[in-house]
């Protein structure tokens, strides 16, 4: 019998190249990957809001603030973490999503009076 042995010496972990959020709506953990927090322009110690569209409930921002946001702070060299397990729930629910991790993909940039909001593809929650 011939057997391929993986082991953490030599299987390497893949990241993504996409940046994204990654939310789990037990423990409000968001995390945000490095891609991700380059474009929202965050470093820790920063801090986040997020923007729900009243037109367009399933439509979701995040947006980078100086005060009154969510703190993010230093996951390790690959990304961010918060927490708000009402926001994740709230975004869970918008697209009637039942699981309870899911990832929400950076879109575009969009300008909102002075406010630089970074829209959220929800399309991804997707129950199975």
């Amino acid at each position: 019998m011939k057997l391929k042995t993986f082991n953490s010496t030599n299987v390497q972990h893949l990241r993504s190249g996409k940046p994204y959020l990654h939310c789990n709506s037990k423990t409000g953990l968001i995390t945000i990957n490095t891609q991700a927090a380059e474009i929202i322009g965050i470093k820790t110690d920063d801090m986040i809001q997020f923007h729900q569209s009243e037109d367009e409930p399933s439509e979701w921002y995040v947006e980078a603030v100086k005060k009154d946001g969510f703190l993010v702070r230093q996951k390790d060299d690959y990304g961010f973490l918060t927490n708000s397990t009402r926001i994740v729930q709230m975004i869970f629910a918008s697209v009637e999503y039942i699981g309870t991790g899911g990832r929400l993909y950076i879109g575009e940039q969009v300008k909102f009076g002075k406010q630089n909001l970074i829209t959220l593809i929800t399309a991804g929650l997707i129950n199975e």
